[in-house]
């Protein structure tokens, strides 16, 4: 399988030292319910596709009432934010209002510069932010030859704790159009900046998301993510091959914390009759043949290691973590047997660099899984 066929994921971290020119327009005296940020890192084998999104946006645009921006960064030009307009051309026509010079996309200085512009020249009542790029759910970068976390800025990545702290203020949701970040360990370290994730668990397909027919809802604010949810997976199951495929949840966040308590609660009682937790009979949530970070069902991981007699607490909080979740039946060619919308890892024993980095993050003490770590 190709790589340029899926979306994995980047980011690390450059100082900016340049200023940006902005030519913002005038504030309106009623603000807009809800301004959409799209933070498209596409200085990578993305481009096409990022383009291709952008016209998608454009073609899904009416009204002059609302307000979507799209940081861009690609290899022929310097980056810059368009303000996105109607036009049903093949051409982008909507025009830069914020430009810079060339800088790493990757860099969390840079991306908190970049978002923090953006909500100073539109001012919204809330803001939803969908993050486009490569990625790798939570493993940090250089861990392995295709690692990123976050973003790919022409090979430069972020690491997911840098990209919580280079997101300024809060959101009323935060969409990724990347791969693997509905894993546990990615949701819980960015709970605090939102209430609502709408990301998949497993890799994506480059092509992304189809904004032509879904753009309108992410206006309807945290309301219109659930359709936005499903109009994604129907879109891929209408694709042949191996383009039929996909996966979605929708995570409130504000009920991560209760979902580490009671798997804490399940883990520091557990005795595994496995010495490997059983990973061969356990739902993967990786379908790339060599994938850089392995993802595993987080429900199928606790049904298929622990009494079923004592899970009940943990399976009724996750039905109420994850409003909604929907996937095609196959993934790149392989069955999705069963699925909670959630990844999660299992520890390998005298993986030293990987597990104490693992052990830096939050999801790691709160949940127990630091226990899993021999």
């Amino acid at each position: 399988m190709p790589r340029n066929l899926l979306i994995p994921l980047f980011i690390s971290a450059v100082f900016l030292i340049s200023t940006s020119c902005k030519e913002s327009e005038p504030l309106d005296a009623v603000l807009p319910e809800t301004t959409v940020i799209v933070y498209m890192a596409a200085d990578n084998n993305l481009e096409e596709y990022a383009l291709n999104n952008i016209n998608q946006m454009e073609a899904a645009m009416t009204g002059d009432d609302k307000n979507l921006l799209v940081y861009l960064t690609t290899s022929g030009e310097l980056p810059r934010v368009l303000k996105i307009t109607h036009d049903t051309s093949p051409e982008i026509t909507s025009e830069a209002v914020i430009n810079y010079p060339a800088q790493n996309s990757s860099s969390p200085a840079v991306m908190t510069k970049v978002l923090e512009d953006i909500r100073e020249a539109y001012p919204s009542a809330s803001f939803g932010l969908i993050l486009w790029s490569h990625a790798t759910s939570w493993m940090p970068p250089g861990s392995s030859p295709s690692t990123l976390s976050f973003g790919d800025d022409g090979g430069e990545q972020m690491d997911i704790k840098d990209l919580k702290k280079a997101l300024p203020g809060s959101y009323d949701y935060i969409v990724f159009d990347a791969c693997s970040m509905a894993s546990v360990e990615v949701l819980y370290e960015l709970r605090n900046k939102t209430n609502y994730i709408l990301a998949s668990p497993t890799e994506t397909i480059a092509s992304g998301m189809p904004y032509h027919q879904v753009m309108p809802h992410f206006f309807e604010g945290s309301k219109g993510l659930q359709k936005v949810a499903g109009k994604y997976v129907e879109y891929y199951k209408q694709q042949d091959g191996l383009f039929r495929s996909a996966t979605i949840s929708l995570i409130d966040t504000r009920q991560l914390a209760e979902l580490a308590a009671a798997s804490k609660a399940v883990l520091e009682n557990a005795d595994f009759t496995h010495h490997d937790y059983n990973r061969e009979n356990i739902q993967r949530l990786d379908f790339e043949t060599r994938p850089a970070t392995e993802g595993y069902d987080f429900l199928d991981f606790f049904q298929k290691n622990l009494p079923s007699s004592g899970l009940q607490p943990l399976e009724q909080q996750l039905e109420e973590t994850v409003l909604f979740k929907q996937h095609t039946e196959e993934f790149l060619g392989k069955p999705i047997a069963t699925f909670c919308g959630l990844s999660c890892y299992i520890p390998h024993a005298g993986d030293d660099l990987i597990n104490n980095y693992y052990k830096t993050l939050e999801w790691s003490q709160a949940s127990g899984f630091n226990l899993l770590i021999k």
